[in-house]
């Protein structure tokens, strides 16, 4: 596949309209039609001549992990992993705009996981003091990718935080404390219909287990994570145990891993742990108290698929 990569930045933007969204400004793409989602908002285009769409989606800005790299990897991983699987790289490099020279593109040949579709993705992320802005643009084939590259070329210098002080989930100090969640095969029974009765349920006996996970965060930015795997048919224990410090950077929490044990053994018995390399670091975003979209109280992970995984608070 050969795909012309050409960014030409426009220092007059007469065809594009003025918008706001989250904490930042920019000129909308000449000729799309907006519509706005939870966090995000999309601008579309349908050349029905040539059977081709091009999307530009923007998302909330993010507070920066602190680097370039760091920020295009969390991006992606929240908003291109999720739906896609990349098949080929295209490219990766800084892209200095004037408003935000500290940005960088990466693009991609990728599947979507839905419906098998072809889709060439290119992901901007715009880095300013402290933040930056993500903006992806999605494209059938090569054709609607040189024909719509220069489309978000123009929306790129156009944007500009706001005054607006950065979204924080939680205040400092307000997560900290113990915060489990337990995953468990359910009990091993079934209902007869014929018998109308409860009756155990032998082969979900053999697979029953219990998968605990466990943070605990204390106000002295020091943290200790544990997993529990119990595999109860092949009586089997896995743990692992990890200890450093962590930190709030608006609604991601950072975890610098100093400390980290593993072992497996005999569910019956006890585990021992052996001291292994510590894996590096990793950031998670996070929501605390009710989610908005699931009827959970907690504190709220999202994962790499981009669902969320609820804690619980222990008392």
């Amino acid at each position: 596949m050969r795909i012309a990569v050409a960014f030409v930045f426009a220092s007059a933007l007469t065809l594009a309209q003025p918008q706001s969204f989250d904490k930042y400004n920019y000129q909308a793409p000449a000729g799309y039609t907006g519509k706005a989602a939870t966090g995000r908002m999309d601008w579309t285009k349908i050349d029905q001549a040539r059977k081709f769409y091009c999307q530009i989606v923007m998302y909330e800005s993010q507070n920066s992990l602190g680097a370039a790299a760091a920020d295009l990897a969390a991006e992606w991983k929240a908003v291109v992993d999720v739906s896609f699987d990349t098949k080929t790289e295209i490219l990766k490099r800084d892209l200095p705009l004037p408003n935000a020279p500290e940005s960088i593109v990466r693009i991609a040949d990728t599947i979507n996981k839905r419906d098998k579709s072809r889709v060439i993705v290119s992901l901007y992320v715009l880095r300013y003091p402290g933040r930056y802005v993500g903006i992806m643009q999605l494209m059938p084939n090569e054709q609607a990718f040189e024909a719509c590259q220069g489309d978000v070329a123009s929306v790129l210098p156009s944007v500009t935080l706001t005054n607006a002080a950065p979204p924080v989930s939680a205040a400092p100090g307000s997560v900290t404390g113990a915060w489990e969640r337990v995953v468990a095969s359910q009990t091993p029974t079934r209902y007869n219909i014929l018998t109308k009765r409860w009756e155990h349920d032998s082969v979900g006996a053999m697979n029953q287990f219990r998968n605990s996970y466990k943070y605990t965060l204390r106000p002295d930015g020091q943290y200790t994570y544990e997993v529990e795997f119990d595999s109860f048919n092949r009586y089997q224990r896995d743990r692992m145990w990890e200890q450093g410090r962590y930190s709030l950077n608006g609604g991601a929490i950072q975890f610098e891993p100093k400390e980290y044990k593993k072992g497996t053994s005999d569910r019956r018995q006890e585990t021992v742990l052996v001291p292994a390399a510590p894996p590096a670091a990793y950031s998670r975003r996070f929501l605390l108290g009710k989610h908005p979209q699931y009827d959970a109280v907690g504190l709220h992970f999202q994962e790499s698929d981009g669902s969320w995984s609820t804690f619980k608070a222990l008392q």
